[in-house]
């Protein structure tokens, strides 16, 4: 949301063709996502997004991503993916496939304040793996990737980089950032990950050969980007100094990427800037998992 957004007026506008997890619009040489990296080894390759849409509309492909959206909603998002997978025409279901991604949890340190019952870190790890159980029983073939959140504190200290920033921060995306100290919001988030973490332990993943979880763990430690000056560099943020600009998204999407090439145990907990594309090689063709990374 908010990814080529220069005002207020249009930070709402979901520009899902150039998500760094979904976003098919371009191609791999003018904006890097996971799916454009894709495209360059596999033309076939469908589901991705196309363009400015919510997630029924006719550019969202199989991006099923809801503004505002908590752990919580995730079962129902993996119900409504195996529906549309199952009705579209292009997907051969049982013997095509599916490159799954789950990444959620901002929203979840945003609201927990509000709420700590609700969203306290034990229903955020029920929900997800609720979502994943679902996905096991009903998707052949699959590769889930669960994308590791980043710490929220440290995005929400961007909110001092101007009125704008502070005032939809604390009053509309992360209120809990102004309420709670940052050492409780850091400590939620670090909670969340170390859930995720968990989950993605889980030896169930890998008694299917045809369905695994692979944890991505590449914004575990980030911090923004900075300038020569130290100051954070807002080039990589929409408006409202909380979601990802254009430039963010391409920073995830080569970061996403190359992650899934790295073995279980050994891959980044940063993104790296000016990063190149990473390619299979002859002893590693493949996308890494934990029954092929000598993890088990």
């Amino acid at each position: 949301m908010g990814i080529y957004s220069k005002n207020l007026l249009t930070i709402f506008t979901q520009y899902r063709g150039h998500s760094f997890t979904m976003g098919g619009k371009e191609d791999l040489s003018q904006h890097t996502t996971m799916p454009t990296v894709l495209k360059k080894f596999n033309p076939k390759l469908t589901g991705f997004s196309t363009g400015i849409s919510g997630p029924d509309g006719i550019f969202a492909g199989f991006n099923e991503a809801v503004v505002g959206n908590r752990a919580e909603d995730m079962p129902r998002q993996a119900r409504q993916l195996v529906e549309k997978m199952k009705k579209d025409k292009k997907v051969a279901f049982e013997t095509d496939w599916k490159l799954i991604n789950l990444f959620i949890g901002g929203n979840d340190v945003c609201d927990h304040c509000k709420d700590p019952s609700r969203f306290s870190v034990e229903n955020y790890e029920k929900h997800i793996r609720t979502a994943l159980d679902y996905l096991y029983d009903n998707v052949p073939r699959a590769f889930v990737n669960l994308i590791e959140m980043m710490d929220v504190a440290a995005v929400n200290d961007l909110k001092d980089q101007s009125l704008v920033c502070k005032a939809l921060l604390q009053t509309f995306w992360c209120k809990c950032g102004s309420t709670l100290s940052k050492e409780e919001v850091y400590e939620y988030s670090m909670e969340l990950q170390r859930r995720a973490r968990r989950i993605a332990e889980d030896p169930k993943w890998t008694r299917k050969s045809d369905f695994t979880v692979v944890l991505q763990p590449f914004l575990r430690e980030i911090t923004p980007p900075t300038l020569p000056n130290g100051e954070p560099d807002m080039a990589y943020f929409a408006p409202d100094c909380f979601h990802l600009s254009d430039k963010g998204h391409a920073l995830g999407g080569l970061a996403l990427w190359n992650t899934m090439l790295e073995p279980v145990g050994k891959k980044r907990t940063d993104w790296v800037l000016n990063d190149r594309v990473n390619c299979p090689t002859e002893q590693r063709p493949y996308l890494a998992t934990k029954g092929n990374s000598g993890s088990q």
